[in-house]
């Protein structure tokens, strides 16, 4: 749903996975911390944004509290609002299935592994925040009706 948002919102969206290729081509991997480079890199694309007074859309799993935080800090720093819509397949089988046959078609990046998204899952710290779940069993149009009373 990422492109939808920025598509009725006019707003500029980042995506943590986007970012992640291109340190792939320069040789950065794993083994260097490319995914927390990712976050700075997320985070400093929010800032640029914010400091022209200018919304923006982060896509990111977010998977702790304190890279969350860092981009609460920076809403309030630049007098934002900071809405979180969390995207959720509350049906395992269904998640498991879209995930296997998913092609994002990004350039240099492998598609996301179940175990991978197993081991996110194991990791991952729930979200505190007052948010917005949209759980993906159900029909898109109903979702983007929740998301669009949420954020305008």
């Amino acid at each position: 749903m990422l492109n939808t948002p920025g598509g009725f919102c006019y707003v500029p969206s980042s995506a943590r996975i986007g970012s992640k290729p291109r340190y792939g081509a320069s040789g950065i991997g794993r083994e260097a911390n490319s995914g927390w480079a990712a976050y700075d890199l997320l985070t400093t694309l929010a800032e640029n944004q914010l400091r022209l007074k200018q919304s923006a859309i982060l896509d990111s799993v977010a998977t702790f509290e304190r890279i969350r935080s860092s981009w609460r800090f920076l809403a309030a720093q630049y007098g934002a609002a900071f809405r979180v819509v969390e995207c959720v397949c509350s049906d395992g089988e269904l998640r498991r299935r879209r995930l296997e046959v998913r092609n994002r078609g990004i350039p240099g990046w492998p598609e996301l592994l179940w175990e991978e998204a197993e081991s996110v899952g194991a990791r991952y710290e729930p979200w505190q925040d007052d948010r917005l779940v949209l759980d993906t069993i159900h029909p898109l149009e109903g979702n983007l009706d929740a998301l669009h009373s949420y954020l305008l």
